[in-house]
């Protein structure tokens, strides 16, 4: 969502491993709307769109967005950590991108 192409690629390997499907995983990676909302559950799309408003435009998440959470069943602890992530995601995106640090070449190699 950010254009970190370091962080796409450095999640992917671990996350790969996780979901066992490539079709998902290159969804993810993509932003693939239509696969990710036919595949994922509807309380994941929500965290995966409320994730894209968080990092593309925080000052337009509202009220809604958040009750819209609490209407699939988050309670207000779980809410906090899904937000705090994202951001956290975001702050060590952006010192990524700010610092233009580039991925090891021998990444995918070290973790196989």
């Amino acid at each position: 969502m950010n254009k970190c192409n370091y962080c796409v690629a450095h999640h992917s390997v671990p996350l790969g491993r996780l979901l066992r499907n490539d079709g998902l995983l290159i969804a993810i990676q993509t932003l693939d709307k239509v696969t990710l909302e036919s595949t994922l559950s509807t309380e994941d799309n929500i965290l995966i769109w409320l994730a894209e408003k968080i990092t593309r435009e925080p000052h337009n998440v509202s009220e809604e967005d958040i009750n819209s959470l609490r209407e699939h069943g988050f309670n207000d602890e779980q809410i906090l950590h899904v937000v705090l992530v994202i951001n956290y995601f975001n702050f060590v995106n952006r010192n990524v991108l700010a610092l233009g640090i580039e991925l090891e070449t021998d990444y995918e190699m070290a973790c196989k």
